[in-house]
């Protein structure tokens, strides 16, 4: 995959050289999968990845594993094929089932009825890989697209604009004024879910040298900065999850303010989701995004600069 032939807008080399290794590494858990003769070769291959682009070789062997598992008791085993076995890649997997949805050109209605049975935690993430999809293969379409997504139930439709928010980050790196124009094309009440989408994808792809993100954050129009504060709050926890000592040497590389900032919340977010799961919530994803937006609009200064004064007192 070529970033040109993708329509990628990369102005700087290393960030071509960055989504170049994206892509190999994506293709390369792809093939892992579905060319593997034992059922855990994929993982194994993903393991020999560079730690910075392992978790997008993970997302590529979610892509294969539809492929390589096409009928109905392969996909009810999903969960326990990948999630159960490496649950260091667990967004990656159900991000990646999205993606593969997409794909395969399946209205998003299929996709409810086929993860109705996975994590309630989780399984919205699907949502946000089939967004990832249209959003990235259907620009500039995806307005009329996301049209189609009306019958979405409850969060669904908008963890489909995150995935559309991410895709907007690959396709505009480090333009602020595009990516800004780029989100008022939607309207008002949806820019906040794509500009979480943009969030994470920024942090999360930069993890190791986070400076773009820091100079995107000022351009993010005033309502939606909340959530490009809690996308990149679950880049980091996404990040934590899936190789906890590669997250901690990138987190040492910040000032001590961010670190702090950083840390509460991921703190609070792994306290929620516990809280979530213990209540056995329905729309646990969608209520576990909201409760730490609004405990991170409390506590934490924008974007993830540090702890609020309120929160540093009471400390």
């Amino acid at each position: 995959m070529d970033w040109r032939r993708l329509g990628m807008q990369l102005r700087e080399r290393d960030d071509q050289e960055r989504v170049e290794r994206i892509c190999e590494a994506v293709s390369g858990g792809f093939n892992a999968m579905i060319c593997g003769e034992g059922e855990d070769d994929w993982w194994s291959h993903c393991e020999q990845v560079e730690r910075h682009y392992r978790p997008f070789a993970r997302e590529g062997a979610a892509l294969g594993y539809a492929l390589r598992y096409p009928f109905a008791g392969g996909r009810l085993r999903f969960e326990r094929r990948m999630v159960q076995r490496h649950p260091q890649g667990a967004y990656m997997y159900y991000v990646g089932a999205g993606f593969w949805h997409g794909m395969r050109n399946k209205r998003a209605g299929a996709l409810e009825r086929r993860a109705a049975a996975w994590d309630p935690m989780y399984r919205l993430l699907c949502y946000d890989g089939y967004g990832f999809k249209h959003g990235f293969f259907d620009y500039p379409r995806i307005h009329s697209v996301a049209r189609g997504w009306a019958s979405l139930q409850g969060y669904g439709k908008r963890a489909a604009l995150q995935g559309v928010g991410r895709s907007l980050w690959f396709r505009f790196m480090r333009d602020p004024g595009q990516l800004v124009k780029e989100i008022r094309r939607f309207e008002e009440v949806l820019q906040g879910d794509v500009t979480a989408g943009l969030g994470l994808a920024a942090a999360f792809v930069h993890l190791d040298h986070l400076d773009p993100v820091w100079e995107l954050a000022p351009e993010i129009p005033r309502s939606a900065k909340r959530d490009f504060s809690l996308g990149m709050a679950f880049a980091f926890r996404c990040r934590q999850m899936s190789d906890e000592g590669y997250y901690e040497e990138c987190l040492l590389k910040l000032s001590a303010e961010r670190q702090e900032a950083v840390r509460a919340s991921l703190a609070e977010c792994v306290r929620l989701e516990q809280q979530l799961r213990e209540r056995r919530e329905p729309n646990a994803y969608g209520a576990w995004r909201e409760q730490l937006t609004r405990w991170m609009e409390k506590h934490v200064r924008y974007p993830l600069e540090g702890l609020s004064e309120e929160r540093t007192e009471a400390a």
